[in-house]
Parts: structure tokens; sequence; C-alpha cells
């Protein structure tokens, strides 16, 4: 959804962009494959329950809910008064009228406010996908190098075609 990822790869390979395309590639793997496994490893070496990323916007959200009064209206909702603005936040349906909460999937500082009005758990609030464990699957997997060209293993007939670049209109 943003050029984070592409701009971080950019600066890293500010002069492997002057290599042939091979070499750029194979630079491009190795970086890849070095982030993926520093990701791992700080997955696997964390001791808390959530990403280092959802444990931060949790603090500040939760210090963002202590300026906010709360009002319930039923057993489940409850209209949260904030700073900036009001919201009804529906717990047991995990929505809030913000809708941080219903688009992060992570509690917003509406529905922080209103757990600690109801009693419940923080923790049981937040999606799976923040959790350590879901952190480590995303980099389970291993991004190997290309081999020498020596050791690919073509299919007959496909050395034989005769690849054409795309058809293109030219708009005049």
């Amino acid at each position: 959804m943003t050029t984070n990822g592409s701009e971080s790869i950019n600066a890293k390979l500010v002069f492997a962009r002057e290599l042939p395309m091979i070499t750029l590639l194979d630079s491009i793997q190795s970086l890849i494959s070095s982030w993926f496994n520093n990701h791992r490893k700080a997955a696997v070496a964390s001791t808390r329950h959530l990403t280092p990323w959802a444990k931060t916007t949790l603090r500040s959200r939760f210090i963002e809910s202590q300026k906010m009064e709360v009002i319930q209206m039923t057993t489940f909702e409850y209209h949260v008064i904030g700073v900036g603005h009001d919201a009804v936040v529906e717990l047991n349906r995990r929505t809030c009228r913000c809708r941080v909460f219903d688009i992060d999937r992570l509690p917003c500082a509406h529905a922080i406010a209103a757990t600690g009005y109801h009693g419940i758990d923080i923790y049981e609030l937040f999606s799976h996908y923040y959790t350590t464990n879901v952190w480590a699957l995303a980099y389970t997997e291993t991004i190997y190098p290309i081999p020498p060209s020596e050791e690919w293993n073509i299919p007959a007939g496909i050395d034989y075609l005769i690849l054409l670049p795309p058809k293109v209109r030219v708009n005049k």
C-alpha cells in the first residue's frame, strides 16, 4: 500500500543498480534473504506475546485512552468521550465508530478505555495477526539464490521457443 518497501530496497542497492542485471538480482535476493533471516531471529527470540509494533501502538493508544470518559449504554456498548471526538464502542463485535479498531483489528483508544471500564483483558481483543507466533510464521520460508545456469532444468522444447515483445499501442 506504500512505497516504503521499495524505497528501503532502493536505498540499500544504490551501488548494485549500476551492476549488470543478473548481479543486481543476486544483490536483491541476498538483501531480502538477510532481512528475512533477521526478522525470523527477532520473532523467535521475542518473549512477548505481541509484535513490537503492536505493543508500541497499544501503549500509545492506552495513554490516549486515559484522557477519555466512558459511559456504558448496554452490556457491551459504550459511549466514549474523547479529546478529539466521541465514539461508540461495541466490545462484543470488536468495532468502534472511529473505524480504527475495525480496520487495524487492534483496539483503538476508545476500545481500550471501554475495556478498562468493563474489566475485559485488552489482549482478548486484538487480532492473532499481531502475535509473535504469526510474526515468526511470516518469515519461515527461505529465499534461496538462483543456481548457476548450468544447473537449470529446462523442459524440452522451451529452449527453442522465440519470445516476442508484447504488442503495444502508442497513443498519439
